[in-house]
């Protein structure tokens, strides 16, 4: 399921979420070194580690709107 929601974020704000998902990419990362290959775990953890590096690129994205936005206003 997809949905699309507008919310206002500071680039502080989006910052702090770029930083507790690349902190969660590496955690699982950690977990994927220690799951064994091809089970049910390891698969599940690909799959959320996918899911992470998705949500860190839109974020991505949306900061540099952000830096984008405020550097046309400084103009």
């Amino acid at each position: 399921m997809t949905s699309t929601i507008s919310v206002e974020l500071t680039l502080e704000q989006l910052e702090t979420i770029a930083d507790a998902l690349e902190f969660t990419g590496k955690v699982i990362e950690e977990d994927l070194e220690e799951c064994e290959a091809g089970s049910e775990e390891c698969e599940a953890l690909s799959a959320d580690l996918h899911d992470v590096s998705e949500a860190l690129e839109i974020i991505a994205d949306a900061m540099e709107q952000v830096v984008e936005a405020e550097t046309d206003a400084d103009d």
